[in-house]
């Protein structure tokens, strides 16, 4: 059973009822949601990019189709005298 911030026992009755409206919520904001998702994408494409954290692009160097299973190879550092 729920709880509220009181600490009482929410019923499974207030629960049934509570769940239409709360699809319905869903089901009214699903497409304002969507909207400004396309909006956003659009926006940056527009953009190019510019809309990035503090104008900067932020990349870990992560390359999905390289695995490194023994790890990378260490350059060898030559000595300069």
């Amino acid at each position: 059973m729920l709880t509220n911030e009181r600490g009482n026992k929410i019923g499974t009755g207030v629960k049934l009822l509570a769940a239409p409206i709360i699809g319905l919520v869903y089901v009214v904001f699903l497409p304002f949601i969507g909207i400004a998702t396309l909006a956003a994408v659009a926006g940056r494409k527009v953009l190019g990019g510019v809309a990035s954290v503090a104008g900067k692009t932020i990349s870990f160097g992560w390359k999905p189709m390289e695995a490194y299973l023994a790890g990378k190879k260490k350059e060898k550092k030559q000595d300069t005298k």
